[in-house]
């Protein structure tokens, strides 16, 4: 059964489901209507005949808890009295095989999935989809995953809840919020050019939203510029004080002030078990970027849901025949890498050219496009980048009031080797140097471009502003540029791209040593082969006045390093002066597995014989906090149980400053003893 459901198409669908065993409601089979026996039953009796009547999953648990023991001890069969008649007391007498308790479950496990295939089968009919998408979709099978999207993947005959208006899949939203981001980025009105709109995504965001599920109902909130947070919401609920907390995090460096209280839109109520909040909560976000979409309205609920469904069969239909993946499509906004070695989760994509779904999928839109909104234009393969400036032109005098310019995308360049001499009046007095990274909102005095080219033709990005500085004072600082040969130090910026990992710590040296900061190798994590992937420099003194660490991720091989955690600054672990924890010995590893029983130290260390008790007590606790499956009342309630049944076991939590349980110890009886017995051994297992 499992395996003809796993290659069950939807064109099979319907025939399997007409012909689906009769599940009986829960509490036809009791415990005391079955036993086991050896008696191997014939071939009928282990296999499942059309309409045939099947008690339910729960019912057959215990017996599939119990069956692996009753096999061993000979038996290979269950007998069994089955109420098909509910009060009416009829009862029909089963003898099953053990491989037809297999088939039960497998039937039980996938009525929905057969039941909501069919359906989806018999509505699908009635849509007017292009010619051979219908086609298309029923020689799927029902377990195919949905194509062409990253954020999700789920069934296709999960696609059945459409059908319905009550409520649609968590990964079914995710995916129509990715397919509304490629539609509108497609028809976006933009000045720049079309190969500049479909590049890389720059930091800033044109648009915010946020989909918030709170008790099973969605809503929609939108920042303003005005500093609102506005709540569209189909129920009418109050807005979720929690959401500001995510836009606080969300919205710095955007053009958005942080909001500081959300404010609820007059927008149409959804009645009483009618409409869906969710398509509500999308066409929210749809009206707010589109003002000539559809307004959502409680009547035409199910034609909203029958045009979303309208659009992923298409997309799931063209993906499926675009050649390619999804990094064919796309591509990160962390230059210069090679597409193909791009993982799914590197950041931020956009376009990497017309092959993308989208622009099929566009030319069957169900609605047309505004008239405001120009058709996308074609990729110009032959267009270059506009001409580098000069470092001369980086040099001349700044205006009156000089700005930071924004990284260029560079593209061909060739590397050079310039040669810098700053001379300072001798009245100044220069003995220590202050370099830091310098943004557009800082006041600028002099500033000095630094930029290491790279031979590789992959786009590189301008590294940021380095500023010398004394006192905030440079009256008399000179630039001369003299021909010759001089190493120009790197300048240190988040994201910049180095060939070699000694690159990143000459910078780092370079610069901090100007500051009386020393600098050494800290923490380094390596891969199975040993092979440096991600390694740390620290100071060697904690100070407030410079980052404590740096973490530099190997990006790809053929890439090079990375500077990603560079302003990151926490107190130490321990004081200056503690003596960290040393490891236990070998000797007290063998000492602590010892038998807790014996009755003194001789006996222990003469009687070296293996004991597990202790680390069968340390497992049993640890499968009955996994088993309670994370409910952090259970989980607290359990160690009151065993301290007040069980003597010398012992407990204790840890509350942060909101009451929220952040740590959990325990201490076994067994624990207790050595610890009175031997308490310098060290334990390693925590709870």
């Amino acid at each position: 059964m499992s395996t003809t459901a796993a290659k069950a198409t939807f064109d099979d669908a319907t025939g399997i489901y007409v012909a689906y065993p009769t599940i009986l409601p829960q509490g036809a089979l009791s415990h005391a209507d079955w036993h086991f026996n050896k008696t191997i039953p014939s071939v009928a009796n282990a296999q499942l005949e059309p309409a045939e009547v099947i008690p339910c999953f729960s019912d057959i648990t215990p017996i599939l808890s119990e069956m692996p023991t009753a096999f061993m001890h000979g038996f290979r069969s269950i007998s069994m009295s089955l109420c098909v008649n509910g009060a009416l007391g009829g009862r029909v007498f089963q003898t099953y095989h053990f491989s037809k308790l297999e088939l039960i479950r497998a039937a039980n496990n996938n009525l929905e999935v057969f039941a909501s295939a069919s359906s989806l089968v018999a509505e699908l009919g009635s849509f007017e989809l292009p010619t051979g998408i219908y086609s298309d979709f029923l020689s799927l099978r029902v377990w195919d995953g949905v194509q062409g999207f990253c954020v999700a993947q789920f069934p296709l005959w999960k696609l059945s809840c459409f059908l319905k208006e009550e409520w649609l899949h968590e990964d079914i939203v995710n995916v129509l919020a990715e397919l509304m981001y490629f539609r509108y980025a497609v028809l976006r009105v933009s000045p720049r050019p079309f190969q500049e709109s479909i590049g890389p995504p720059k930091p800033s965001f044109e648009n915010d939203y946020i989909l918030d599920c709170f008790g099973n109902h969605y809503s929609t909130y939108e920042p303003t510029s005005s500093g609102d947070l506005e709540h569209s919401d189909s129920l009418h609920h109050v807005p979720d004080q929690t959401v500001v907390e995510i836009f606080d995090w969300l919205l710095p460096g955007s053009r958005y002030p942080t909001p500081q209280r959300p404010c609820s839109l007059d927008v149409e109520r959804q009645g009483p078990h009618s409409g869906s909040c969710t398509a509500a909560a999308l066409l929210f976000v749809e009206n707010s970027i589109n003002e000539h979409a559809e307004h959502w309205e409680d009547s035409c609920s199910s034609e909203f849901h029958c045009g979303m469904l309208h659009d992923l069969l298409l997309f799931d239909n063209i993906a499926g025949e675009t050649l390619g993946s999804y990094t064919d499509w796309v591509h990160p906004c962390v230059p210069p890498l090679d597409l193909k070695d791009v993982p799914m989760d590197s950041g931020p994509v956009g376009y990497n050219n017309e092959s993308h779904p989208i622009h099929r999928i566009m030319e069957f839109s169900r609605s047309p496009a505004p008239q405001t909104v120009p058709a996308p234009a074609r990729l110009d393969l032959d267009w270059t980048p506009p001409p580098v400036p000069l470092l001369h032109d980086f040099l001349s005098a700044p205006h009156p009031k000089p700005q930071c310019l924004m990284p260029l995308f560079l593209k061909g360049l060739k590397p050079q080797t310039v040669k810098l001499l700053l001379t300072l009046d001798p009245k100044l007095g220069m003995t220590r140097l202050s370099i830091f990274v310098l943004y557009p909102q800082l006041p600028v005095q002099r500033a000095l471009f630094l930029n290491k080219l790279s031979s590789t033709k992959a786009r590189l990005l301008i590294s940021h502003l380095l500023m010398l500085n004394k006192e905030n004072s440079l009256p008399n600082l000179k630039l001369d540029v003299q021909p010759g040969s001089l190493t120009v130090v790197d300048s240190i910026a988040l994201r910049a791209i180095f060939k070699e990992c000694e690159d990143v710590l000459d910078s780092v040296s370079n610069r901090e040593n100007l500051r009386g900061h020393l600098w050494c190798k800290g923490q380094t994590k390596c891969k199975a082969d040993k092979f440096i992937s991600r390694p740390t420099i620290k100071r060697d003194v904690h100070g407030a006045s410079a980052a404590l660490h740096m973490s530099m991720p190997l990006l790809f091989p053929a890439a090079g390093w990375s500077i990603v955690d560079w302003e990151h600054n926490h107190e130490p672990e321990l004081p200056t002066s503690a003596v960290p924890p040393r490891a236990p010995s070998a000797a007290q590893r063998e000492l602590a597995h010892l038998r807790p029983q014996a009755t003194s130290l001789r006996d222990t260390l003469t009687n070296c014989s293996d004991c597990a008790s202790l680390t069968t007590h340390l497992s049993q606790a640890a499968q009955e906090v996994d088993a309670l499956g994370g409910d952090i009342q259970a989980v607290l309630a359990k160690p009151c149980d065993l301290k007040d049944s069980v003597s010398r076991w012992s407990y204790d939590f840890f509350l942060d400053e909101n009451r929220v349980v952040k740590a959990l110890w325990w201490q076994l009886p067994a624990q207790a003893e050595i610890t009175a017995r031997y308490p310098d051994i060290l334990r390693e297992r925590h709870g």
